[in-house]
């Protein structure tokens, strides 16, 4: 769901579960959605929790020496973390099919804790989820 992937062979008492709880809803026009932005913004934290505790200190390379976003320096920070940190990172995410997802908002997270924010959109059967990722004037 996160990944925007169709969810699969679910059981329906599962699909119930978290409906139960409040976690998530049906949507109007059919389709499972988390059930409200609060909630958008902490199940993707809570499954970053233990990716974000792994990753090794970054120092902010992707920043001018203004403090401002520079985003091919982001992009290669990220690429180069991630060619380093990915197998360990990957191994320890419960969730397989949406680890990347995680070790990319994990490695985000460590940016936005600088003094930006991150956002999300979830779009179930579309094999996406769309970030956005703002610092500053960027």
């Amino acid at each position: 769901m996160l990944a925007g992937l169709e969810l699969g062979n679910i059981p329906n008492d599962d699909i119930q579960f978290v409906i139960d709880l409040g976690l998530c809803k049906m949507h109007p026009y059919g389709g499972l959605t988390i059930a409200n932005p609060i909630y958008r913004e902490v199940l993707p934290r809570v499954l970053t929790v233990t990716p974000m505790a792994s990753l090794p200190m970054i120092a902010p390379t992707w920043l001018t020496p203004e403090g401002e976003l520079n985003i091919d320096a982001l992009l290669t920070a990220f690429l180069k973390f991630w060619r380093q940190q990915v197998e360990p990172l990957l191994s320890s995410a419960g969730y397989h099919e949406i680890a990347p997802h995680i070790v990319l908002m994990a490695f985000l997270h460590r940016v936005v804790n600088g003094g930006g924010v991150l956002e999300r959109e979830y779009a179930i059967g579309s094999d996406r989820m769309d970030l956005c990722l703002q610092y500053k004037n960027v």
